[in-house]
């Protein structure tokens, strides 16, 4: 089987149908299609660094096309390697396809319909100008986030004593901990604020220590996996930033709270979440015991006292015995 890295099969599509097409000059001859589709279904996949999310950035995507198994009145079906990181296997999205044998362009789109999600594609196949080298085909992957979260709907939270919760309301005697803990990142951010939007992402504002109104943090996009579990998407900078802002300085060898994208080198922090009068989010486990190490180290590395890492530390072993979880809560 054939591959192609940058939509180079369709060269060889292309020029035979322009040969066939100059052997039948009525424009009309069904065989030019049947010819391109062929040549879209023996090719094994196509791969492209250039596919525009919601016509914004650009990510990579592997796909190929294949022959719908029933006659159900459409001609082929993309395969795509499913761009929700949080997701695995393929998704398959029937196509309509419009061929134009005047400019030798094949349009086609199509939509799927996911848990918590919908994506259309749209992409062209196309010849510029005689005499010029054949151009890849455009494409488009349009996501719009169809979950339970409200959408522009913004939720603060106020880093002060009612921030971190345990589940199901236990106490466990840590709340002069959990103030110490709110007292030390106020330091640096006094308040998040968080807005869900439908194109899928999520946009954050930070208030700054000792300012009065929130200034843009990062957008990041985020992926919803069931009923309760968050995904937020982040860039290798995004990481940096989330690392320096929330932990502090790190020590070498340090185990991130991330899932770690091998593919594209970006970052997945997993999360559970309830939606309510309030928005409250707790990190995942395992990545929830590696935060919280991580958070021990780092305050290690910048020097605090034994006295308060000994408490992270009793801490983190009553909460992994115990198997609850703190959670992050809105105002």
């Amino acid at each position: 089987m054939k591959t192609s890295r940058f939509f180079r099969p369709l060269a060889t599509a292309l020029i035979a149908m322009n040969v066939l097409a100059s052997c039948n000059n009525d424009g009309s001859s069904p065989d030019l299609y049947a010819e391109a589709i062929q040549e879209l279904y023996e090719t094994e996949y196509y791969y492209s660094e250039d596919v525009l999310w919601n016509n914004e950035e650009k990510i990579e995507s592997s796909f190929r096309f294949i022959q719908p198994e029933e006659e159900t009145g459409t001609a082929v079906i993309m395969q795509l390697t499913n761009p929700v990181p949080c997701e695995s296997g393929y998704l398959d999205i029937p196509l309509d396809m419009v061929y134009d044998e005047t400019t030798l362009e094949m349009d086609f789109s199509g939509e799927i319909k996911g848990e918590n999600y919908e994506l259309a594609v749209d992409g062209t196949f196309y010849r510029p100008k005689p005499h010029m080298d054949l151009q890849p085909a455009s494409l488009v992957y349009t996501y719009r986030a169809t979950d339970d979260i409200p959408k522009e709907t913004p939720y603060t939270f106020n880093i002060d004593d009612g921030l971190l919760q345990l589940q199901g309301g236990l106490l466990l005697g840590q709340e002069d901990l959990f103030n110490r803990i709110t007292a030390e990142l106020r330091r640096k951010v006094t308040a998040m604020r968080w807005t869900f939007h439908e194109d899928g992402t999520l946009e954050v504002w930070h208030r700054p220590a000792g300012e009065t109104n929130f200034t843009p943090w990062s957008t990041y996009r985020y992926w919803v996996k069931g009923n309760d579990e968050l995904y937020l998407s982040f860039s290798y900078r995004q990481y940096e930033d989330h690392l320096d802002c929330w932990y502090g300085k790190r020590p070498n060898g340090y185990s991130p709270p991330f899932i770690v994208m091998f593919e594209n080198w970006d970052y997945l922090l997993a999360m559970h979440y309830r939606v309510g009068e309030q928005f409250s989010w707790s990190i995942m486990p395992p990545y929830d015991g590696s935060a919280m190490s991580l958070y021990i180290s780092c305050k290690e590395e910048e020097g605090f006292s034994r006295e308060y890492i000994d408490e992270l530390l009793d801490w983190k072993i009553l909460t992994d015995r115990l198997d609850v979880h703190t959670w992050i809560v809105s105002e």
